[in-house]
């Protein structure tokens, strides 16, 4: 069975929904836009906490087909005011196909950096970043592996999106675990 995952930063918590067969087919940018209406995200500041963060797939998201393990970002961009859909490729939407997680909403700001770290088996972690602040993309690769494994999967920002740059997007591990595939449209890194 899918599921949706939604986390609270500031309040560091988490909730999982069950996401029904329907829901899966329309995943992807339909997902993200559709969470973003709902939700009223064009009516909100795009760098304040309330404003949400999406991350959706399609229904082949986790197999072996062309293309299916995109990973489609919305969020309201900080750069045009729209609701954008950011989209990249590598092993982050492979990851989420093969958890069966349909889509991630972040919401809410921590009062400190954290890893969103999850589990194949569903556990969610918040664990200190402070070492990967200032950092590059690659360097902070590094790192992630060093600390978790070389079977990870992940979606990072650099020090433009640590710093609220309005052109800074989201860097995705590639099948070499090279944060080369980026879903960079719209600022969505500075969200």
């Amino acid at each position: 069975m899918w599921r949706s995952l939604g986390v609270d930063l500031g309040r560091k918590q988490v909730r999982w929904e069950g996401v029904s067969p329907e829901e899966v087919a329309y995943g992807g940018r339909y997902r993200t836009g559709r969470l973003l209406l709902e939700r009223e995200a064009y009516r909100m500041d795009p760098l304040s906490p309330e404003t949400p963060l999406v991350f959706a797939v399609g229904p082949l998201a986790g197999t072996g087909f062309s293309n299916a393990n995109r990973t489609s970002v919305g969020t309201r961009s900080p750069l045009t005011l729209g609701i954008k859909e950011a989209n990249g490729g590598g092993t982050f939407g492979y990851a989420l196909g093969q958890m069966k997680l349909s889509h991630l909403v972040l919401e809410g700001a921590s009062s400190d950096w954290v890893v969103l770290r999850i589990t194949r088996e569903g556990q969610v972690f918040f664990d200190p970043a402070k070492d990967l602040l200032g950092l590059g993309n690659f360097e902070a690769a590094a790192k992630l592996f060093a600390a978790y494994g070389r079977k990870i999967a992940f979606a990072l920002l650099g020090p433009v999106g640590e710093y609220l740059g309005l052109l800074s997007g989201i860097a995705f591990s590639d099948i070499d675990g090279r944060p080369s595939r980026l879903a960079a449209r719209g600022g969505v890194g500075a969200v």
